[in-house]
């Protein structure tokens, strides 16, 4: 019972210090509906945004019922070898996951210009495990989907509220 008003008051101090959980975000009121074009339907990237909008307070819809359009203008992923043993065989991978988007208003008129995100990640490869290491580069692909994913909602989030800085007149 001597806990009960410890945690509550910690409760307290962390609501007012303005403390979030890592990756949560919220979409402005004004962007709440969002249509995705640029990528296949219920394709990983598609599915990734479906998932993630509603955690950041908006939804997917068609384009005719949207606040905003996000244009998916390049998606690509990679691998390149980083090291290989004394046979040449490769030991370490990376893998790279390049997003390109911009955000238009639903007359087409950009709200957020273009811009692209970059995600790396690195494993190592054991030619004795190849089927393990073939599911850990699916799973690291997934991860880095979700990475790029929450990092695209959070630039949206502060480009939209961020006010333009004011320029100074020319003298």
């Amino acid at each position: 019972m001597k806990r009960l008003p410890i945690l509550l008051l910690l409760a307290v101090l962390l609501s007012a210090c303005g403390f979030h959980l890592r990756g949560a975000v919220a979409l402005p009121p004004d962007l709440r509906a969002l249509a995705v074009t640029g990528t296949p339907e219920n394709g990983p990237l598609w599915r990734v945004l479906r998932d993630a909008l509603p955690r950041a307070g908006g939804r997917l819809v068609d384009p005719a019922g949207a606040d905003g359009v996000l244009v998916i203008t390049r998606e690509s992923l990679s691998r390149r070898v980083l090291s290989v043993d004394s046979q040449g065989r490769a030991q370490e991978y990376e893998l790279s996951y390049v997003l390109g988007y911009r955000l238009d208003d639903p007359e087409g008129k950009p709200l957020v210009s273009a811009r692209r995100l970059t995600v790396n990640r690195q494993y190592r490869f054991d030619p004795d495990a190849v089927l393990a290491k073939g599911e850990e580069e699916r799973r690291l692909q997934a991860e880095m989907r979700r990475e790029a994913v929450g990092r695209l909602l959070r630039q949206i989030t502060i480009l939209l509220t961020t006010p333009e800085p004011t320029r100074a007149p020319a003298s």
